[in-house]
């Protein structure tokens, strides 16, 4: 039987359409890993990726989707600017945005986020498919770089 490689990556097209094949794209990329249970978070963790780096960055250059020790690792490059991650949601509930890494940080994701050589950045989330048992605490966000 062959062997899926370690990760599976696409280009994404410019424009809000990238956020929908990426969606589509993680969903079949971690279930084909055997991470069905997760399909729903891995689904709203590239949405929110691929829609911050079109608002913020104008647009994403790719996503990645790869399985590492048990754990989903979601990957968005896009050509913006480095910067730190924040999870806290908007100060004013009536704001109608401002909320999409606080949600997938909620969801037990890690997050992270670091600069690509030759310029850009990518932004990942990690999601672990078994969800934790009562009581667990909520993975810390996490800031990494890779040179």
């Amino acid at each position: 039987m062959p062997r899926l490689p370690a990760t599976s990556r696409i280009n994404l097209p410019p424009g809000p359409e990238a956020a929908s094949l990426a969606r589509d794209f993680v969903a079949i990329a971690g279930a084909a890993r055997g991470a069905s249970a997760a399909v729903d978070v891995l689904r709203l963790a590239a949405s929110e990726l691929v829609g911050n780096a079109i608002r913020h960055a104008g647009g994403a250059r790719s996503i990645s989707c790869e399985v590492v020790d048990g754990v989903v690792v979601v990957e968005v490059v896009d050509d913006g600017a480095p910067f730190a991650l924040s999870v806290d949601p908007p100060e004013d509930d009536d704001e109608c945005s401002g909320r999409g890494l606080f949600l997938v940080w909620a969801l037990g994701c890690g997050l992270g986020s670091g600069p690509v050589r030759g310029g850009g950045k990518w932004v990942r989330a990690e999601i672990v498919p078994e969800p934790p048992g009562p009581g667990a605490a909520l993975a810390a966000p996490f800031v990494v770089a890779r040179l």
